[in-house]
């Protein structure tokens, strides 16, 4: 495993500085994708995704990884990944238990 060594501000190239770019690069798609900036069942490819992050090939696999286990995008096999869609009973289903939810902290 390599560890990222950059130069930029607030990376010291310390051991934790690749885990703090893939944590980051984590939070700013997963928003992005919450935002709406990407529509559904968009097809996300590593290089345009490296460009835009600003971080490597292998961070953006781990970021896809963890993102389709949370069921953000769906994993393509030797491909890249989707943003989800939802059909409208799922989006419904959402909305009630959010609905349910949001009831029981009042």
């Amino acid at each position: 495993m390599v560890l990222a060594t950059g130069t930029g501000p607030g990376n010291d190239g310390g051991p934790d500085s690749g885990a703090n770019r893939t944590s980051q690069a984590y939070h700013d798609l997963r928003a992005l994708i919450l935002s709406g900036h990407y529509e559904p069942d968009l097809r996300l490819t590593e290089s345009k995704l490296t460009t835009q992050l600003q971080v490597s090939r292998g961070t953006i696999r781990s970021v896809l990884a963890r993102l389709a286990q949370e069921g953000y995008v769906t994993a393509e096999a030797n491909r890249s990944a989707r943003t989800r869609s939802f059909s409208v009973d799922e989006a419904v289903e959402i909305l009630e238990t959010r609905a349910v939810m949001e009831a029981a902290l009042l």
